[in-house]
């Protein structure tokens, strides 16, 4: 009988285990013909990742020393020495250069400067009064806006402003600023809260790195630290491509189990401030993954061409059908290939090459267009290369006209080159003149009924977007020009005269101000954009200076006009 029990018992656990092995079987091949090879969940995306951080060192030839050097063993190198607390030193030497500056100006010029700094002022105290410590202000109401970083309360007018104030002499203010970041940002920053990955790292990581530079003040680089290894978790993914949005106080979004699409100018548009991260603070980390996205990236071009959105899982584009822009999507990506090259100390010849090879692609495919009334733009293809290029150009692509002329010396036609950007900049400035606010709108179109350079159905505001005065500036330094200087004062008439409220500056809902408010005044935005005083106003203060003061040789400015130094090569 006993026997008889064992018996039946054995037969029953056999046959138990029989089923388990099966139904693991079953699950197992389910899922590898269900699932296609694109399809990756979070814990493989992690396993993923860390097996990259972990494989035997490979090299490659480094293109500064000629030498094998390894490019996957994370290295560290003493990190840069500073000063804690207040540069009183740094301060000092400033103020001698913003001084020397002003004197090999005209006083026209100088008392161009002091009235931008005037706005400044005027930006700054409205936000010192109505929304300290927020992200922006609603300059006409009186509040505190989120802006861009919706459910924080992180500062960002302040991060973004100080070196703005600090080029301007504004030291006490930038104390103030510093005080709170000191005693609030890091607390502040450990919220459960989606953030852009691109424009936290543009942004804060910029702007304290920026700070260091011009400090060497300890507490900005570690600030600047910490907001880059709050971003980090954006790279645990397959082939270390950064998703858009990371959770501030937990990391990547583990309830995302296909990453998607990135946007080009967002992940491309990281390597100016962590390669600056690595040389502060000894630690290549940061370098080596925004090195690795530059190879992935690249080897997946099409014929010199960078689509827009690329895929995460698979590190290639969905399609040769590309959607190619130098405008929203497209435009950073471009502007950090070059100025790559810039802060490298002119060594990084191989993103200079890129950058050429792309410029060049992109002139072939057609984006390159001229009106009929004989102006010069970029059109875009975002439907894809099989269409024809849109008769439109982005205010946001105005920034090229600037890294063409900056790029023009380095060309094979410098002459055609130079005068393409002058030409670029030319068209912007007519979609300003052209508008009765004597401000250009935010897209404008081409041979159409209303004329060239006007919006015709697209988006007819005003943002408070930079990058037109932004190529002014950059080749005002290059061509020694006097019309840009002239092209900025009316523009800066222009925000007085519509902008300008009594708390700060904000932007216009039309800039043919055909739409008004019930006093039949020009319908404005009210926010005060973080960026009108990062980029805006600190480009129409230093084209009034002289260009010993941020010079280009020194400095390389990141796409929110944060200025870094130019580095020697690493050891």
């Amino acid at each position: 009988m006993v026997l008889l029990l064992r018996s039946a018992l054995i037969r029953r656990f056999l046959f138990l285990v029989t089923v388990t092995v099966s139904m693991i079987l079953f699950l197992y091949l389910y899922n590898k013909l269900h699932f296609s090879s694109s399809y990756i969940t979070p814990s493989q995306a992690l396993k993923s990742f860390k097996e990259h951080q972990t494989v035997p060192p490979t090299t490659k030839r480094d293109e500064v020393t000629d030498k094998r050097v390894d490019t996957t063993t994370p290295r560290k190198v003493p990190p840069q020495a500073c000063v804690t607390g207040r540069n009183f030193d740094k301060e000092k030497e400033w103020a001698a250069i913003i001084e020397e500056s002003g004197r090999k100006t005209s006083q026209k010029s100088q008392e161009r400067a002091e009235h931008v700094k005037q706005m400044m002022v005027h930006a700054w105290t409205g936000y010192k009064k109505h929304a300290w410590g927020a992200n922006e202000l609603a300059p006409i109401s009186g509040n505190p806006h989120s802006g861009i970083f919706s459910g924080t309360r992180i500062g960002l007018t302040i991060v973004d402003s100080l070196d703005t104030l600090y080029t301007m002499g504004l030291f006490e203010e930038v104390q103030l600023g510093k005080m709170w970041l000191k005693e609030n940002l890091t607390s502040h920053l450990n919220v459960s809260v989606q953030v852009s990955v691109f424009e936290f790292n543009i942004r804060f990581v910029g702007g304290l790195l920026s700070m260091f530079a011009l400090t060497n003040e300890c507490e900005y680089r570690d600030l600047a630290v910490l907001c880059a290894d709050k971003l980090l978790p954006a790279f645990e993914t397959p082939h270390g491509i950064p998703v858009a949005h990371i959770d501030l106080k937990h990391g990547l979004n583990t309830r995302f189990t296909n990453f998607g699409n990135a946007i080009l100018s967002e992940f491309g548009t990281l390597h100016l401030e962590f390669f600056y991260l690595s040389h502060i603070t000894g630690e290549f980390k940061y370098r080596n993954l925004v090195e690795n996205i530059r190879e992935k990236v690249t080897k997946a071009n099409v014929n010199g061409l960078y689509g827009n959105h690329f895929s995460i899982n698979t590190a290639k584009y969905m399609s040769s059908n590309l959607a190619v822009s130098l405008g929203g999507a497209g435009d950073s990506f471009y502007e950090y290939l070059f100025k790559s090259y810039l802060q490298s100390g002119k060594t990084d010849t191989h993103a200079l090459k890129l950058y050429f090879d792309a410029m060049e692609a992109i002139i072939k495919e057609g984006l390159l267009q001229t009106s009929g009334g004989g102006l010069r733009y970029f059109g875009m293809k975002h439907t894809g290369l099989s269409h024809s290029a849109q008769r439109r150009m982005e205010h946001l692509a105005c920034f090229i006209g600037g890294v063409i002329g900056l790029s023009a010396e380095y060309s094979k036609n410098q002459t055609a080159t130079l005068q393409l950007a002058e030409d670029i900049a030319s068209t912007c400035h007519e979609s300003y003149v052209r508008a009765a606010s004597g401000i250009g709108p935010e897209s404008f179109e081409f041979d159409t009924s209303k004329g060239d350079a006007v919006s015709a159905g697209g988006d007819s505001g005003y943002h408070m977007r930079p990058e037109v005065v932004e190529t002014w500036f950059f080749l005002s330094r290059v061509t020694k020009d006097r019309k840009y200087r002239e092209w900025c004062w009316d523009f800066i008439k222009a925000l007085d005269k519509y902008c300008k409220v009594k708390d700060g500056y904000v932007g216009l809902h039309d800039v043919y101000l055909r739409r008004t408010d019930s006093k039949g005044e020009p319908l404005k935005e009210d926010v005060q954009q973080s960026y009108f005083m990062a980029e805006t106003l600190k480009y129409l203060y230093l084209i009034y200076k002289d260009e010993s003061l941020l010079s280009l040789d020194s400095w390389v400015f990141n796409t929110e006009a944060h200025p870094l130094p130019v580095l020697h090569p690493f050891s």
